[in-house]
């Protein structure tokens, strides 16, 4: 019988990587960071984080990772906040990056938001997604983030009563959920649900009911714990319908945040090379302190590129994949 350190990890896995060795393995391995550099031109984030916030108080500003996006050449970027809705924040940091980049003599990387359903904006609140998507914030919303820090599966692993979820008693999408999936269905702008930190069966069930209303349904994080996938569900879900997001900060971790994080680092190999880029979607998940979003997609760029990824595969999953999520070109 294996025995297992979390749900994915095993004590053999926990092993090799602490062996006094495990660095060496790749000391013949050659990866160009200017080359890194240069493949972040036209990359989609749909995921990061950033200032102003209330939690993490020395998040990277949305403005300053703006600036490093515009200078790196990326396509567009969504910041996500687990209070509040960025899509007003990306409205007007739009104006200032334009007017920025043209005196630089950029492009400028288009800033995205949305809004995270957690008990500052009412929970699984259909009312804020039709504000979300309404006026100069619609357009600006690209996300619809699930739960995260309210959800009541997070809640359960902190020991808590309480929290957000997708699902009843019985299973079953709860009607709210269904409602906002009716207004993304009914919307003419390209809006994504993201599952947020919820359990394997309630992102099935939502994936369903995505995938019967024609909305794109995108699963969190899935090489971080507490979402964590295996290969195997991982496969069911895209059955399903759904996009499968690899984040940068749960292969290499953060500095402030999550020093000691146990990192999924080769099982989100695993999960990447098992399933193949077809359904999906790299992020940075970053902009915590310390960890700033463009950085960090570089980082994750060299670090699949050092163990076999192709370019190929890299530009589906960070470039095309992401544009036709948020219905850009």
């Amino acid at each position: 019988m294996v025995e297992m350190i979390g749900k994915v990890l095993s004590v053999e896995d926990v092993k090799r990587a602490a062996h006094p060795t495990y660095p060496y393995r790749f000391a013949s391995i050659r990866v160009s960071e200017r080359d890194a550099w240069n493949f972040l031109k036209g990359v989609v984030d749909i995921h990061a984080h950033g200032a102003p916030a209330n939690a993490f108080l020395e998040r990277p500003k949305i403005l300053e990772t703006a600036k490093e996006a515009t200078r790196a050449g990326m396509k567009a970027i969504s910041f996500k906040d687990h209070n509040y809705m960025t899509s007003a924040v990306a409205y007007v940091v739009q104006d200032v990056i334009d007017e920025w980049a043209s005196q630089q003599g950029l492009e400028p990387t288009q800033i995205y938001g949305g809004v995270t359903l957690n008990y500052p904006v009412g929970g699984m609140n259909p009312s804020v997604v039709r504000a979300a998507l309404t006026g100069d914030f619609g357009t600006k919303t690209r996300a619809i983030y699930g739960p995260s820090v309210d959800s009541a599966w997070q809640y359960k692993l902190m020991g808590k009563e309480g929290g957000v979820s997708l699902i009843d008693e019985r299973g079953d999408v709860r009607p709210e959920l269904k409602e906002i999936i009716q207004i993304l269905a009914s919307s003419d702008k390209k809006t994504f649900l993201e599952s947020g930190h919820v359990t394997v069966q309630e992102m099935m069930a939502a994936a369903d009911a995505c995938k019967d209303a024609g909305v794109d349904f995108v699963v969190t994080h899935a090489n971080q714990e507490i979402t964590v996938l295996t290969v195997e569900e991982a496969k069911e879900l895209v059955k399903r319908g759904a996009w499968i997001e690899i984040a940068a900060v749960s292969i290499i971790g953060t500095p402030v945040g999550g020093p000691g994080w146990i990192v999924n680092f080769d099982h989100s190999i695993k999960l990447i090379k098992e399933l193949g880029p077809e359904r999906i979607v790299l992020i940075s998940d970053a902009g915590q302190p310390g960890a700033h979003p463009v950085e960090y997609y570089k980082l994750m760029i060299m670090v699949l590129l050092a163990q076999g990824i192709s370019y190929e595969d890299l530009t589906r999953m960070s470039k095309d994949n992401p544009a036709k999520l948020i219905g850009i070109k």
